[in-house]
């Protein structure tokens, strides 16, 4: 015998009286009478040739018959629940999408995520280097955080923290010896022309800098345009100029002494990391993704500061 849809149905309603323990507990599970429940199991008895079950004052019994057939029955329904749960899980589940200015995500974030998959091995990540404020992933999915670098508040989203970052002219150790031997005719200035979306000038970062801080020597400057910070970095390295460092972003070259901070050169902390969320209601993964990321910043801050 072959199963068919009514072979199916009347097999789901032959389980629900078994699991239930009676007629009526059944057709309130199901949500129809106590007489279609009865007709459906009756049907089924019917097909098979066979009694299933017996009505008692005190509930029902299976025949021999019926705990045979109720065991893979209910075996095989609960297989295919189990299976249906895992696929619609399957299409509901998606990384959390934190959209993180390119500095930060080159030099702090991503490596920092095998650290988190130790904790958290049950969330999935996407890291997007993006400048923006509102960026879709995919066809339809949003943004879940997006990590900012500015002087000004982002103007779109929820800002859910907000750190300081310490800014400061940093240059190759080499470059630094030419200078204090005076033997170098002029400086290059090393400008990342676009440091947060729409800045007032391409030499926003430094001008900010300049407001509080003055370089220690005499010598005539030029100007160097890039568009991403790491290149200012890069070149700083190589002995082309002065860059403005952003120590949470610049201190793995330090640490390799690649680059040093200008001696004598003020720092600054105007400029500011934004957490921004685009919806004030949280899955619980986001929850623990963006609580992970505020600890991060407040450990590394602090570690900086010492």
């Amino acid at each position: 015998m072959s199963a068919d849809p009514t072979l199916v149905s009347d097999l789901v309603f032959f389980r629900a009286v078994v699991r239930t323990g009676s007629f009526i507990k059944a057709s309130a599970h199901l949500s129809v009478t106590q007489s279609a429940v009865s007709q459906r199991v009756a049907r089924l008895e019917q097909r098979l040739g066979m009694v299933l079950l017996r009505r008692h004052r005190s509930g029902i019994r299976l025949t021999p018959q019926g705990e045979r057939l109720f065991s893979a029955t209910d075996d095989g329904l609960a297989l295919i629940d189990a299976s249906i749960s895992e696929l619609q899980a399957a299409r509901t589940k998606r990384p959390v999408v934190i959209s993180c200015v390119p500095s930060l995500a080159l030099e702090w974030l991503t490596p920092k995520t095998a650290e988190f998959y130790r904790v958290q091995p049950e969330i999935e990540v996407t890291i997007l280097a993006d400048m923006g404020t509102v960026l879709e992933y995919g066809d339809q999915e949003d943004v879940d955080i997006s990590i900012r670098y500015s002087p000004n508040v982002p103007s779109e989203g929820t800002v859910v923290a907000e750190f300081s970052e310490e800014v400061f002219p940093v240059l190759s150790p080499n470059l630094l010896a030419s200078l204090e031997a005076d033997a170098v005719e002029s400086v290059t200035l090393l400008h990342d022309a676009l440091p947060w979306p729409e800045p007032s000038a391409a030499s926003a970062e430094w001008d900010i800098w300049k407001r509080r801080g003055r370089l220690p020597f005499d010598f005539p400057t030029r100007d160097l345009f890039v568009n991403l910070v790491q290149l200012c970095y890069r070149a700083a390295a190589e002995d082309v100029g002065i860059a403005m460092g952003r120590k949470l972003v610049v201190r793995r070259q330090m640490g390799r002494g690649a680059l040093v901070p200008m001696p004598g050169a003020t720092s600054i902390n105007e400029l500011r990391y934004y957490l921004v969320t685009q919806r004030r209601n949280l899955r619980p993964d986001v929850k623990i993704v963006l609580d992970w990321l505020i600890s991060q910043f407040q450990k590394d801050l602090h570690e900086l500061l010492e």
